[in-house]
């Protein structure tokens, strides 16, 4: 399955953000669900146990809410880059990529 670095999670959980997600507590949720053995905690990493865990999950993002999810995740990374800079660029711009149609050009 993907995992997620701590760094990448503290850097979500920067700000008032994942409120407009519906989630209040980021790290409360994540060990719920580690504790539920929907998600496996490696050191300072986590993962979703399988595969379709991970497909499940996303599913229950509304479509169209997916793209800024994306582009705000992507942000956050960035915002945050000092956490790990070495790993933020290639996360960021993996993460703006899939959140790109909502990007406009503007000068």
């Amino acid at each position: 399955g993907c995992h997620c670095e701590k760094f990448i999670l503290t850097s979500m959980s920067t700000g008032d953000g994942l409120a407009n997600f519906g989630c209040i507590d980021l790290f409360a949720s994540i060990e719920l669900n580690v504790k539920e053995g929907l998600v496996d905690r490696m050191g300072s990493d986590y993962r979703f146990a399988h595969d379709h865990i991970q497909q499940v999950a996303y599913s229950f993002i509304a479509e169209s809410e997916r793209g800024k999810m994306h582009l705000w995740i992507g942000n956050q990374v960035w915002t945050n880059k000092l956490l790990s800079s070495e790993k933020a660029l290639f996360i960021a711009v993996g993460q703006l990529n899939k959140g790109s149609i909502l990007i406009d050009e503007t000068h």
